[in-house]
């Protein structure tokens, strides 16, 4: 019975291998259809068509790059364009908004000064000078009260010391005795 089922699936098996190699050979042949055709129109074309499409190609390149480089530098030249034209707007209106701030606050000025009151600018000018002045000669001040008082204390000595020498060499005439203090 083995038998029987290995010679089933040897038939079977070589039946299908032949198909494959028909689909094979079928693929092949369409394959070399096409490469003889291809090859065919290949020796229709000549060497010069061959040079004439490559000069074609390369004169296609160059144009593209041409024109790409052209495209760069007219985008170049139209942003620099832009550029200086916005940098000069910008510093148009900065001068233009520089005088009419100017003349804004030179107005401002001149209404504040307006309103100043010179009297009272006078007064308060003069109660700091005379609070400086007596700031600075205060100090000094106090050191010639100190020396005013030191020498009216050696006056009065003085005079207290003549007194008393007069009070003795007149002790044995009854009459005056000077003092002081």
């Amino acid at each position: 019975m083995w038998n029987k089922v290995i010679m089933a699936f040897g038939a079977a098996f070589g039946t299908a291998l032949l198909a494959a190699l028909g689909v094979d050979i079928y693929e092949h042949r369409k394959v070399a259809k096409k490469i003889g055709i291809a090859a065919g129109e290949l020796k229709n074309v000549s060497k010069d068509c061959i040079k004439e499409a490559l000069v074609e190609r390369a004169v296609e390149d160059a144009a593209e790059r041409s024109v790409a480089e052209h495209i760069r530098a007219v985008k170049n030249d139209v942003m620099n364009e832009a550029k200086e034209q916005i940098s000069a707007e910008v510093k148009q209106a900065v001068k233009a908004a520089e005088a009419v701030t100017a003349k804004e606050v030179l107005d401002k000025i001149s209404e504040e000064a307006g309103k100043i009151d010179m009297a009272e600018l006078k007064k308060s000018a003069r109660d700091k000078a005379e609070a400086k002045i007596l700031e600075k000669f205060d100090g000094n001040l106090e050191d010639l009260l100190s020396k005013f008082n030191d020498n009216l204390s050696n006056v009065q000595k003085i005079y207290g010391g003549i007194a008393d020498a007069i009070s003795k060499t007149n002790e044995n005439s009854k009459g005056l005795k000077f003092t002081i203090g």
